[in-house]
């Protein structure tokens, strides 16, 4: 597993302490495992997955494709989508029954939004 986990810091290039950061896993908690000392246990798995937008199963060496997004990973993309502010001032110009254009626009600005973040996780 820990042959993954360093190929993923490789291809984002990134150090483990940034992934410590970000998903509360202690550092020495990486050098167990890349000295076998210990095994990932699931919590922190998932914690991976969703932080490097991959499955548990990719991790494990399960899956050939990294790509295939975790059913988390993809609920984590959902909301945020459905948080941004032009998704929500869409929700509420819809529900308030606005005219075409005003959402029109707002569908616009979400479509540039999502496609930005396509870029981003490409890149």
């Amino acid at each position: 597993m820990y042959e993954i986990f360093a190929e993923l810091l490789r291809i984002k290039g990134i150090r483990a302490a940034t992934v410590s950061k970000a998903t509360g896993i202690h550092p020495s908690t990486f050098s167990d495992w890349k000295s076998g000392k210990s095994r990932p246990k699931q919590d922190k798995l998932i914690k991976l997955a969703k932080y490097f937008d991959v499955t548990v199963d990719y991790l494990l060496n399960r899956e050939v494709d990294r790509t295939e997004k975790s059913m988390a990973a993809i609920e984590w993309e959902i909301y945020d989508i459905i948080s941004t502010k032009p998704m929500k001032t869409l929700i509420t110009a819809f529900q308030a029954g606005d005219d075409n254009d005003k959402l029109s626009e707002n569908i616009e600005l979400i479509m540039a939004f999502h496609e930005k973040r396509k870029r981003n996780i490409i890149n």
